[in-house]
């Protein structure tokens, strides 16, 4: 049965130590655009991890195409990041300074306050500035040139794109992994780039494929790709990763593969490598990998707004059809309309939360409570988007019938 099903099973503990020592390490272009994102400690002990098993790397072209189309972009997300938490502080520190200071903080407390304030704003600065001095000159991107160097793969061949752009439209037509959720990626793809961005995860996935069939190689395949195309979902959790995926390269290659998420490789490297990395390191690279994860959660929204769009599209190509999509627009507003009532009730709840913990001085929960409501909130918002624009769809489509 094992042999069979692949996908079912996990590889034992000997072969996973074996693996460790042995694989060849394979990065998608996320897990490389992270580093942008890490603060400076994290980010020169992930570089020091990867480096240290330069021997033993490979980078598929397509991640380095998507590392270099995607690099810029990420750095200003990220010069936008300071700024925003700049400009946070600053009307925490008006708040408590001038004629608004608040009368029962002491004057102690109050410059305690006003130094770490200037403390952390001076940080903000340095790091922006680093970040900006990246578009131009990138200490990172020359990092991982020299890691890489010689160690990326060869680009496919006009033709063999074409293939693969017809093999992903009908894998993603029947949902086979990975890489089926960004079909609506781009919405009116017209350039060779545009179906790259589409079918990004498939040639990721076919290009490690064709690298460990030709050089006999094992696999530890490093993604901080979150989706449902990469990994087993149950009850939002993540199990493993997708059976589909570990079967097709068992039987593609004859060789073994494990899938990790970043925060995952760097506590295995740490165990199984002996690779140096402090529990800063492990807690913010956990911290971001699920900070992705929910990020990827929220998408889920927008794609109801896909739905309808597609359902208007589908009532107008077929009047038998309109009735029965109609009958699932109206079982989606009802959804969205108890997701809305659920969410502000939560929403009020978690505030009522933050009066007791206030009350009680417990700034720890309040500083957790604060966090929650203001997650809750960017969901309740975009539910309500989603909710305005589902039900508008819903409507033009009613009027059209009648």
């Amino acid at each position: 049965m094992r042999s069979k099903f692949p996908g079912h099973f996990s590889e034992t503990q000997e072969t996973i130590d074996e693996l460790w020592q042995s694989a060849t390490f394979v990065f998608d272009a996320n897990v490389l655009l992270n580093l942008y994102r890490y603060s400076d400690k994290t980010r020169k002990e992930f570089v020091r991890i990867i480096s240290e098993l330069k021997d033993r790397l490979w980078l598929p072209e397509q991640s380095a195409f998507e590392y270099f189309s995607n690099r810029l972009g990420v750095i200003s997300e990220q010069e936008q990041a300071y700024r925003n938490t700049a400009a946070e502080l600053s009307k925490i520190e008006k708040t408590f300074s001038g004629s608004n200071r608040h009368p029962f903080i002491s004057d102690g407390n109050h410059s305690e306050l006003t130094a770490v304030l200037k403390k952390i704003s001076k940080e903000l600065e340095k790091s922006l500035s680093s970040q900006e001095t990246r578009i131009t000159k990138d200490d990172i991107k020359s990092s991982l040139a020299d890691i890489f160097d010689g160690r990326v793969g060869n680009p496919y061949s006009e033709d063999d794109y074409k293939d693969i752009f017809d093999k992903g439209e009908k894998r993603y037509k029947e949902s086979i992994p990975p890489g089926y959720k960004d079909k609506a990626k781009v919405k009116d793809p017209k350039t060779h780039a545009d179906w790259r961005r589409i079918y990004g995860d498939l040639i990721v996935w076919l290009q490690t494929i064709s690298e460990a069939k030709n050089s006999n190689i094992d696999v530890i395949f490093v993604t901080d790709d979150s989706k449902e195309d990469w990994w087993q979902v149950q009850s939002g959790k993540t199990i493993a990763p997708r059976p589909e995926l570990i079967s097709e390269f068992c039987n593609e290659t004859g060789q073994s593969i494990l899938i990790y998420s970043p925060d995952r490789f760097v506590q295995l490297a740490k165990e199984n490598l002996g690779s140096a990395v402090s529990e800063e390191t492990l807690k913010e690279v956990k911290a971001d990998h699920e900070k992705q994860v929910s990020k990827a959660a929220k998408v889920k929204f927008s794609d109801y707004l896909d739905t309808a769009a597609d359902q208007i599209y589908e009532r107008r190509r077929a009047s038998a059809a309109l009735h029965r999509e109609q009958f699932e627009s109206r079982a989606k507003i009802s959804e969205l309309v108890n997701q809305r009532n659920h969410l502000r009730e939560k929403v009020d709840f978690i505030k009522q939360s933050i009066e007791v913990h206030r009350l009680l001085g417990d700034d720890e929960k309040e500083r957790q409570a604060l966090k929650e409501l203001k997650s809750t909130e960017e969901v309740l918002h975009e539910c309500n988007i989603v909710l305005r624009e589902t039900s508008r769809s819903y409507q033009e489509s009613k009027k059209w019938m009648d």
